[in-house]
This record gives C-alpha cells, sequence and structure tokens, in this order.
C-alpha cells in the first residue's frame, strides 16, 4: 500500500501558530512522514535518523510560531533535520575522539587490517610532482 503524504495546509499552520493545540497536534503529525523519510536519507543508521527527526519534531512543536511564513513550512523542517542530522554526526565523532585516547595516523589505521590478515596492501601508484601546477 503506497500511501501519498502531503504537508499540512497554509490555514492549519497559521492557526498552529496562533496557538490552537489541535491544529499544532495536527501540523507535527501530518509533518511527521515527511521528516522521518528525510532523516533516513541523510544520517548513517536508522537509530539516528529515529532521534534526529523527533528532535525536529520537537523544534517544530516549540517553534512553530517563528516560522515567518506559513508556505515555507517544508523548507523550514528540512534544514532543521538537516542541522538534527549533523548535530549526531557531530556528537558521534566527538565521542570517538574521547574514546581514543591516543590517536593514529592514517598509514597506521590503513595498514592494521592487513597486518592481522597476513597479506600485504596493494599500492596505488600516485603521480609524484615537484611543484604546483
Amino acid at each position: 500500500m503506497n500511501q501519498r503524504f502531503t504537508w499540512p495546509d497554509e490555514r492549519l499552520i497559521k492557526a498552529a501558530q496562533d496557538g490552537d493545540v489541535t491544529s499544532l497536534t495536527t501540523v507535527v503529525m501530518e509533518s511527521q512522514p515527511h521528516v522521518r523519510r528525510f532523516a533516513m536519507s541523510l544520517c548513517s543508521s536508522p537509530q539516528d535518523a529515529e532521534d534526529a527527526a523527533q528532535e525536529a519534531l520537537i523544534i517544530l512543536y516549540r517553534k512553530i510560531g517563528t516560522l515567518r511564513a506559513t508556505s515555507a513550512l517544508a523548507s523550514w523542517m528540512f534544514r532543521i533535520v538537516r542541522n538534527e542530522c549533523l548535530r549526531q554526526v557531530r556528537l558521534l565523532v566527538s565521542r570517538s575522539d574521547e574514546a581514543t585516547a591516543e590517536p593514529m595516523c592514517i598509514r597506521d589505521r590503513c595498514c592494521t587490517g592487513w597486518r592481522r590478515s597476513g597479506s600485504r596492501p596493494r599500492s596505488a601508484a600516485f603521480p609524484v610532482t615537484s611543484g604546483r601546477s
């Protein structure tokens, strides 16, 4: 069953901005499939995508009053989702940096795998340049 979702209409968004709780709930619920699908396309794991989508919907709920043009909901939400996915990546990177007490150089990272397997790595031929072109 292929269901087509649509974004909430401008009247509903305006009512949500004016404080109507029912309209706000409807706006969040109707935005959810779009937000989740976009987060799934950006984030590295389904768990990160769910977290990013949930955070984006919370931001929508809290800050819908700051949306300037009711017709801009989709682009506003996509930007929020993108920022949340980037935040997830930054969080992951900072955690991995903290977990690594002694960082490896790139050569050590590349060679670790072949040392364990017992085979030699294949080297790529890169042109040697003496200066700038």
